[in-house]
């Protein structure tokens, strides 16, 4: 987010947040004169309330609320409820390509004087989670973003990787077990491996013993067989 707040910043050519701030978006229609924006900056504030900004617009809500929605589910899984666990990877990662995808325009439209990148240039960033997420860090670095980022072997990286994965294929898992077709690792598996590598690393052994100690109880009585 704070990338593509920057790359604003470059679009516009002022601190976006400030500009944006002033603007009447509410009936369409900005006011340059009457918010005391520069003429100059007025001209570049027409991309704000054409046609093809506001897709670009609704695309940032579909982003935020997929991200949402998916922070929401993550917080509510329930391990009995195979839906909650796919409903909460759907959301994550349709929100973090997108929100992605949108840092990559922009930040186009930054370097090319307003131009939209093509279609095929678009596509070709594929569904990848991580390989965005390695082409917006370098973008970042770009605009002066180098520190804050998820570097590999951490449990932060581990989970873009279970994104991206199901991203990429995961998500059929079901369907190709069915099928014969594609092997992907099975999404319920693959993200319990960074929910308890996660639990491993902030939780004590006794604690964590006593919970899964529960859980094994728990599979006993209803003759689950686990993972």
């Amino acid at each position: 987010l704070i990338v593509v707040e920057r790359i604003v910043d470059a679009v516009l050519g002022q601190p976006g947040a400030r500009l944006l701030d002033r603007v009447a978006i509410g009936d369409g229609v900005h006011r340059p004169v009457q918010f005391g924006i520069p003429l100059e900056a007025a001209y570049r504030l027409d991309m704000i309330i054409t046609a093809e900004h506001r897709l670009l617009a609704q695309e940032g809500h579909l982003a935020s609320a997929s991200l949402l929605s998916g922070f929401e589910a993550l917080a509510k899984i329930d391990y009995d409820r195979a839906g909650t666990i796919y409903s909460t990877l759907f959301a994550l990662s349709i929100g973090m390509e997108r929100i992605m995808k949108i840092a990559v325009i922009l930040n186009h439209k930054a370097a090319n004087d307003l131009a939209n990148p093509t279609d095929k240039q678009l596509k070709a960033l594929g569904h990848s989670i991580t390989e965005l997420y390695e082409h917006v860090r370098l973008i970042g670095a770009a605009h002066g973003l180098a520190d804050g980022w998820f570097e590999a072997r951490s449990h932060h990286y581990d989970a873009l990787e279970a994104l991206s994965e199901f991203a990429l294929g995961s998500r059929y898992y079901n369907f190709d077990q069915l099928t014969n077709g594609k092997q992907h690792p099975d999404p319920l598996v693959r993200w319990f491996k960074v929910h308890i590598q996660i639990a491993e690393h902030v939780l004590s052994h006794r604690r964590l013993e006593r919970i899964m100690g529960r859980a094994r109880a728990f599979c006993e009585a209803r003759g689950a067989l686990g993972w």
